[in-house]
């Protein structure tokens, strides 16, 4: 065996044992911050501004929304970010944009939280005249760090 192929050997075997720690380390999170032992999930609703006349949604008719269903269904909290979206009017089959928001919510994967959305997005769709409301959802793993 020459020293070019026992460098390599050997350097191979450095890269095995630290990946396996990398892996490791990755797996364990510090003691104040454990992994949720309760199934989450990861919920994502896609709300355009524009109601079909061409009308906006307006800031306060959002935000009476946003309390009267999100704040009431989901009082641990949500995140709402601004959004452009692209979609295909099934009326006109034209693609447009409308300014929209994006609504995450991190919850427990209960049927009850599964009802709760489904009721929103259509409690919305109907009020302020949406061909549809987007709903995406996932399979999460959630960590909370709190203080020690």
């Amino acid at each position: 065996m020459n020293k070019l192929t026992i460098a390599c050997s050997v350097m191979a075997a450095l890269l095995i044992i630290d990946s396996g720690q990398i892996a490791d380390a990755q797996n364990q999170s510090p003691a104040n911050c454990p992994y949720s032992e309760t199934e989450w999930r990861e919920t994502k609703l896609f709300m355009g501004l524009s109601r079909s006349g061409g009308a906006a949604v307006s800031r306060r008719e959002w935000d009476q929304f946003v309390a009267d269903h999100f704040v009431a269904g989901f009082p641990n909290g949500f995140t709402i970010v601004e959004t452009t979206g692209y979609w295909r009017d099934e009326n006109t089959e034209a693609t447009v944009y409308e300014n929209g928001k994006q609504v995450i919510i991190l919850h427990e994967a209960t049927p009850d939280s599964e009802v709760m959305i489904n009721e929103i997005a259509e409690k919305y769709r109907s009020r302020f005249d949406q061909q549809s409301v987007l709903i995406s959802s996932s399979s999460t793993r959630v960590r909370f760090c709190t203080k020690p």
